[in-house]
């Protein structure tokens, strides 16, 4: 039984299927698998489809919008497991679990056994009990927190008065919240241009909390990635550790406050609120421990991967990074590791290596940091494109990944500077 259906799960899942003799539950809240590296680029969409003239409110966008944008990050999990006659796909939410037992209790109260349970239900945002915080920004961590911020900023293009300024404030200088803000400006851009309003009276700030942008890659990276922000007009806070926040303003200890219209919180994750249930010991955001193998500490049979797993590797003394990559990584080799147990061969531990850097910063423009060779600029991004082609064929039929591809390079292009 895999709970979670994101990239570990659906990898495991997959690399599990091949074998016709295993049966497999996949348990997700969802009906659809999630492409989140692209949540950056729907929160920012471009569509002619959205003017102020329409019936349809930006809040409330037209339906054929609204599905169009959401597909082409949202891949029913019906396309990636077709023919897979062995792997059931149940839309529901787990509530506990019986580890003596060996079930699942889901939110629906529908009760499930398993064998072998893997644990890969993702983070959500950490935000770190900053008063009103949660209440007064949008996340990123679903395709209809993206729609939400589009929409939001869309409505205040169209509704504010030409001549006052509109302020996007994106707390976290992670990748997230860096290539949502680089995107921002050509969406601003457009919507000046389409609601006739002056350019100039739009602002995009960046609020990290540390010494440097995107903590965890290169310093190359990191002074690439600030020097390209500023190029496109985004600044840059940093060392400004939001505390108190108001309907207009946040503000810290020692800094003065910064006025905002919309603010985006990618700032920090933490491992999904069903652990908390489990009675489980936790580490660092929440996550649950677990040894070379996958195993979550004490169980023999219950593993987790992913953003939920902490995972530490003592050669250098910090856990497996909170990432796609990483997650994929780790759902094909729990795939090979539950097979090697249930043949009873040997099984091989977990070791992460670095892995590459591809970061898209606005525009056919991103960096790319593979440890042998840099790149930057138009290559930077045609590698980053590629990435989402290889992904999506490695889960879909080839004309199905394709057409996925396509879709959503031909929305997305248009709001490229």
């Amino acid at each position: 039984m895999i709970l979670g259906g994101g990239f570990g799960g659906v990898r495991a899942a997959l690399d599990l299927g091949r074998r016709r003799d295993l049966n497999i539950t996949l348990i997700d809240k969802n009906k659809y698998h999630s492409y989140t590296p692209d949540y950056y680029e729907t929160a920012t969409a471009f569509l002619s489809a959205c003017r102020p003239g329409r019936k349809e409110s930006a809040q409330n966008p037209p339906d054929g919008e609204a599905r169009r944008l959401k597909s082409s990050v949202a891949i029913p999990f019906l396309e990636i497991f077709r023919n897979r006659r062995n792997i059931d796909i149940v839309q529901d939410e787990a509530a506990s679990v019986d580890f003596e037992n060996n079930k699942v209790r889901a939110k629906s109260g529908k009760t499930f056994s398993y064998d072998y349970l893997v644990i890969a239900l993702g983070a959500v945002s950490n935000f770190f009990e900053i008063p009103d915080l949660k209440e007064k920004s949008f996340e990123l961590k679903t395709v209809n927190d993206a729609l939400n911020i589009r929409n939001c900023i869309d409505e205040l293009f169209a509704a504010r008065p030409k001549r006052e300024k509109i302020r996007i404030v994106i707390g976290g200088g992670g990748f997230s919240g860096c290539e949502l803000a680089a995107e921002v400006i050509g969406y601003a851009q457009k919507l000046a241009q389409w609601h006739s309003r002056p350019k100039e009276n739009f602002e995009c700030l960046i609020v990290e909390g540390g010494d440097y942008l995107l903590k965890g890659a290169s310093s190359w990276v990191q002074a690439g990635a600030e020097k390209r922000l500023l190029k496109l007009g985004v600044k840059v806070v940093k060392n400004y550790r939001i505390a108190h926040i108001s309907e207009t303003e946040i503000k810290d200890a020692s800094n003065p406050a910064i006025l905002y219209d919309v603010l985006v919180w990618t700032a920090g994750v933490k491992a999904n609120e069903f652990v908390k249930a489990l009675g489980l010991e936790l580490q660092k955001a929440d996550t649950l421990i677990v040894d070379e193998f996958f195993r979550v500490k004490t169980l023999k049979n219950v593993f987790a991967i992913g953003d939920i797993a902490y995972n530490f590797n003592k050669k250098i003394g910090r856990p497996a990074p909170m990432t796609a990559q990483a997650a994929i990584k780790q759902g094909r080799q729990l795939a090979g590791i539950i097979k090697s147990v249930i043949n009873k061969k040997k099984t091989w531990p977990y070791i992460f290596k670095n892995n590459p850097f591809i970061i898209p910063l606005g525009g056919k423009y991103a960096l790319a940091d593979l440890g042998f060779l840099k790149i930057e600029g138009f290559l930077g991004w045609v590698m980053r494109s590629a990435t989402t082609l290889r992904y999506f064929f490695s889960i879909l039929s080839f004309f199905t990944a394709l057409k996925l591809w396509i879709k959503g390079r031909v929305i997305y292009l248009r709001n490229d500077l």
